[in-house]
């Protein structure tokens, strides 16, 4: 066919470049235009901010995907701080507080304020009603009452010869280390002890962790989905995107999720039928079916189980980690802890009542908790229609969204004293020339502040279950155990030589888990 002939079928698909360039022009002029329009309906021109986190979440994405492979981050926003002052204009509709005074105001159960869109890239695929992602406070509400009894201090007590088996078998695996006398990838054993102690918790058997190989690649998984999920988080309209294509997707079904279902679908039938010999958590999540089947539906039941797998094996494992780099990099702190325990008088694996009020063994396990930088980015909330007045006089006008970022409100130095940056234990105990009330304005100001674990009614509602199982571990290997570093450190891994301590007899066996 000749040219001229093209011509004539399709005389109007000739762009000259001039039209092209036009065309461009145009589009990007209503780009901005739109930008420009957003940022200002948003009421945030009053809060200073770098220049294109004024008009794209860009900004905020990119700065997500650097945090990570900062060694503080806290420092990159104590930069931003003495730049742009305590309230940080970090997306067109997001603000960054780094004032600790204003967690109450954020984050405090009078505030009731909302989560935002930030959270929706953590669910479940199709999953709306789980704990962390929930938005509204009223729903929130209703969900947590159904599972909050599972983890409540009553229920602890029965979880205990459970964590005690867990704990026993990690000391099994120090002694065959200490015996071999080959270096021990610390690191690695953390992150097995946590995901089975969470699994023996939810389903009533450990995945085999500590046997040395998960089996189902889970800590993998959710490391993964984590990493991409706090990335996401800060233009979450991408998560829709990628979850909606099956070519971009991320997060592949795990076979782990069969053994789930499966195993929730047997507790159920075996409840019904009278079974309720295990207090466990999945028990727990069973009673609650039976009394609210509208909402602790069978689905619910596997959202719930599955989701302890997620809030509650990589970040105590990450936490428990770092708590190990630190003592590793101290072993005097060691060495303080080991006769602590000794003056206790504490058998060994120990009893979680024996161990949980010694204070320099607290100190370690609330400077690991405080020091552990899981989340350096805004732990987001939606301001309500009144909007928002924060400590240092800033107005935030309503529907915007404001957060703190934990990793560096836990090393504020005004709360925390000039060594915020600094593992010291003692900071959580009394000094020998503080009077009894200035400690204990000191401690509440300090707990009131420190987000390891959020603020308000959306405190992390497995907290008393990481404690039983940090304080139980943590007392065992350093009443048993020497950690001496082999070679350079890093917080994610750590390796060491273990030997084990010259102890009385006494204090080596136990019949109590």
């Amino acid at each position: 066919m000749s040219s001229s002939t093209l011509d004539l079928l399709w005389p109007s698909y000739r762009i000259s470049a001039p039209q092209v360039v036009l065309v461009c022009c145009l589009s990007t002029i209503a780009v901005c235009g739109a930008l420009l329009i957003r940022s200002r309906r948003a009421g945030l021109s009053h809060i200073r901010g770098p220049f294109l986190a004024r008009y794209t979440d860009a900004w905020s994405l990119w700065l997500a995907w650097t945090v990570k492979w900062r060694d503080n981050p806290s420092s990159f926003w104590r930069t931003l701080q003495a730049e742009y002052g305590s309230v940080v204009r970090t997306g067109p509709r997001s603000v960054t507080v780094l004032d600790p005074n204003a967690v109450p105001i954020i984050y405090g159960v009078r505030a009731k304020l909302n989560k935002g869109p930030a959270y929706i890239p953590f669910r479940q695929s199709g999953v709306t009603t789980s704990l962390l992602s929930i938005p509204d406070e009223h729903t929130h509400s209703k969900y947590r009452k159904l599972v909050s009894n599972a983890y409540s201090m009553s229920s602890i007590k029965g979880y205990e010869p459970y964590v005690g088996q867990m704990v026993a078998r990690f000391v099994e695996v120090c002694d065959q280390y200490a015996i071999s006398k080959e270096p021990m990838d610390l690191s690695r054993w953390c992150h097995y002890y946590c995901f089975d102690v969470i699994a023996i918790l939810t389903l009533g058997a450990p995945i085999g962790c500590l046997d040395g190989q998960d089996s189902f690649g889970l800590i993998q998984k959710i490391k993964s989905f984590r990493g991409y999920a706090s990335l996401v988080s800060q233009m979450p309209w991408l998560h829709k995107i990628f979850q909606d294509n099956p070519f971009l997707r991320r997060v592949k079904p795990s076979p782990f999720m069969g053994v789930v279902r499966t195993t929730v679908q047997q507790r159920l039938q075996s409840h019904s039928v009278g079974d309720t010999a295990r207090p466990d958590l999945l028990s727990h999540f069973v009673a609650s079916h039976n009394s609210y089947p509208d909402l602790m539906t069978d689905h619910q039941v596997t959202i719930s189980a599955s989701g302890n797998f997620i809030a509650g094996g990589l970040s105590p494992a990450s936490t428990f980690n770092e708590l190990c780099y630190y003592l590793s990099t101290h072993p005097a702190s060691q060495d303080r802890m080991f006769a602590e325990l000794q003056q206790a008088n504490c058998s060994f694996p120990a009893a979680y009542d024996e161990v949980k009020h010694l204070p320099y063994l607290e100190g370690v396990i609330r400077e690991a908790y405080r020091l552990h930088s899981s989340a350096s980015t805004n732990l987001q909330r939606a301001t309500g229609p009144a909007g928002l007045l924060l400590p240092d006089g800033t107005r935030l006008p309503g529907s915007v969204y404001a957060g703190c970022p934990a990793g560096t409100i836990n090393r504020d130095t005004t709360i925390f004293g000039p060594d915020a940056e600094d593992y010291n234990p003692e900071r959580w105990m009394k000094a020998e020339s503080e009077t009894d009330d200035c400690y204990e304005e000191r401690r509440k100001l300090m707990e009131r502040t420190e987000l390891s674990f959020g603020q308000g009614s959306r405190t992390c509602i497995g907290k008393n279950i990481v404690a039983l199982e940090m304080f139980k571990v943590v007392a065992s290997l350093v009443g048993q155990f020497k950690f001496e570093l082999v070679g350079n450190p890093r917080r994610s891994h750590v390796s060491v030589m273990i030997r084990r301590r010259k102890t009385p007899h006494k204090y080596l066996f136990s019949d109590r888990l």
